[in-house]
Formats: C-alpha cells, structure tokens, sequence
C-alpha cells in the first residue's frame, strides 16, 4: 500500500519507520532521494483536514521556511487511498539539539505567529462573522 502512494509522488523507499500518533500514523521513509516523513490520516473529513494542513504547510513554507509538503505526481499535495488521506513533507532531522537552537526555535515560533495572522487575514477578509472581537464575561 505505501508503495503504490509513495510511487504516485515518485518515491522508491528503501526503508519505513512507524511513527503512531494520536488518531493518524506518521512514517519516516528513506529513500535514495533522501528522507520523508509521511503523514497519514483516516476518519470525517480526512481529507479536507489533510488539505488545509497542506496548504498551511505550503504558506508558512514559503514564508518562514518550514518543512515543505511535497506534490504528488498529479500536482496535489494530498493523496486519497483506500479510505485514509496522505501528505508528504521533506523530513527535517531534528533529534540533536543545541542551546542556540531553542533561541532559533523561539523565532521561528513567533515567525510562525505573525504569519498566521496574515494567513489567516487572507481566509477571513470579507466574513464579517469570522473578524469580530468578542468580550468575555
């Protein structure tokens, strides 16, 4: 099965490593192309969630430089096979941390923050409904 879906983004894997997740399975796939992480989701509206996270992904991507999810072979980032929705990403290594990197993590983070604000601007220019502020009691 993961065969057929990694060749539609035109990806041999040489070896899998199973990530569980809450709900979803996430695999680390080694390939001669390099290393992947494979996110997989199942239930309501797997696809559509595996859709907008694509998206996201691909935004913050191009802005701040976060892994990248990769389109398949039909220019999609998204995959629907036998009831479970599939994204794959370039798998970014992060097991060995330094000091720096939590000052590069802290920026990154507010980064992201910023970003989304104007993502989220852009899904939500024109309803009204979605841009008010409301008082909590």
């Amino acid at each position: 099965m993961l065969n057929d879906l990694l060749s539609s983004y035109g990806i041999e894997p040489r070896k899998l490593h199973l990530r569980k997740g809450g709900f979803n399975r996430n695999f680390i796939v080694e390939t001669s192309l390099g290393v992947f992480f494979v996110k997989e989701r199942k239930g309501n509206n797997a696809s559509n969630r595996s859709s907008t996270d694509a998206e996201i992904s691909d935004f913050l991507h191009q802005r701040i430089g976060t892994a990248s999810p990769i389109r398949n072979k039909d220019g999609q980032f998204v995959t629907n096979q036998e009831g479970s929705s599939y994204t794959v990403f370039e798998f970014l290594d992060g097991d060995d941390y330094k000091e720096e990197d939590f000052l590069e993590f802290a920026d990154v983070l507010r980064r992201f923050h910023l970003e989304m604000r104007v993502y989220n601007g852009a899904l939500f220019d024109g309803n009204d409904a979605l841009n008010q502020s409301y008082e909590m009691i």
